[in-house]
């Protein structure tokens, strides 16, 4: 299926691991991407999200240190300069009970669900 707007990198496939927790949720996500033909060859990946506490990044098995990516309120920036393809691991919690929006862990009795 065509898109509108085509970026810079492509994710080919996605691989989640949730660990629900009354207090905090831990995300694992494991993004298997390739560059766009067209993108330039020091186009970063960037990846948008708010509302976590990032503990841990890496590329192709590689842990970076927090020098070697930029995080703002709203994104991740990573440099894959060079690489036409890679496995980037993000590990992220969300806490219960932080920022009030619309996003973030629910409770009712026994079901817990986190918002995405």
């Amino acid at each position: 299926m065509p898109h509108d707007f085509v970026g810079d990198w492509c994710v080919d496939h996605t691989t989640l691991r949730i660990e629900l927790d009354a207090q905090r949720t831990v995300v694992t996500s494991t993004l298997a991407v390739r560059r766009n033909e067209l993108a330039p060859l020091d186009a970063p990946l960037v990846l948008d999200g708010k509302g976590f506490e990032l503990l841990h990044v890496s590329i192709n098995g590689v842990v970076l240190d927090e020098n070697e990516y930029v995080q703002s309120a709203t994104s991740l920036r990573l440099a894959l300069d060079g690489l036409s393809s890679a496995d980037v691991t993000c590990i992220v919690a969300v806490t219960a009970g932080g920022p009030t929006r619309l996003v973030g862990q629910r409770s009712r009795g026994s079901l817990r669900a986190q918002e995405c």
